[in-house]
């Protein structure tokens, strides 16, 4: 079985409304920790961008799951546009996913450039990679993503309605800002 994921990045200094607070990284982490022990996934296909994407990467390899990185940019262009903004060692924990993919999983690069819908393109490069590796084997999605009531769907959202739509089972993990 495989797992494929995405969940929101941390948020921004002064972000309006919370959806993921840093002082909510520890709880994540241990609720991701806890889906990996009990899945037991082949492998876990996953963007690289700070917050819930990191976080699940650092915790599959933790347990000796192989990783996969799939990227709708390159990887210093995703590294500047989704992780480097946020500071703290975040680049160094993306630096260290993106080497352990690379040398014991894969890395997957759809370059899907400049275009101000990439993040949420990127959903599609993340759910047909998994698809591509799976090989006919059986799929779960992870979601991690608040529950905020924001009324506008957030591309987490859109990637856990793609997975329904594929047929795959959908795991939600929710965080209450």
């Amino acid at each position: 079985m495989l797992l494929v994921h995405a969940g929101n990045r941390v948020d921004l200094p002064g972000r309006g409304i919370p959806r993921f607070p840093v002082a909510l990284v520890p709880l994540v982490r241990g609720r991701v920790a806890q889906v990996l022990a009990d899945l037991r996934p082949s492998g876990v296909v996953s963007a690289a961008a700070a917050g819930a994407d990191l976080i699940v990467l650092e915790e599959a390899v933790a347990a000796g799951i192989t990783i996969h990185v799939a990227l709708p940019l390159g990887v210093e262009q995703f590294r500047i546009r989704a992780v480097e903004d946020l500071g703290g060692d975040w680049a160094e924990r993306y630096d260290d996913v993106m080497a352990e993919a690379a040398a014991h999983g894969t890395v997957h690069i759809e370059n899907l450039g400049d275009d101000d819908d990439w993040y949420t393109e990127g959903n599609e490069t993340i759910l047909d990679r998994a698809e591509e590796l799976a090989a006919g084997g059986s799929i779960y999605a992870l979601v991690v993503r608040p529950h905020s009531g924001e009324s506008n769907p957030s591309t987490t959202d859109l990637f856990a309605e793609s997975a329904a739509m594929r047929g795959w089972p959908v795991i939600e993990l929710g965080i209450t800002p």
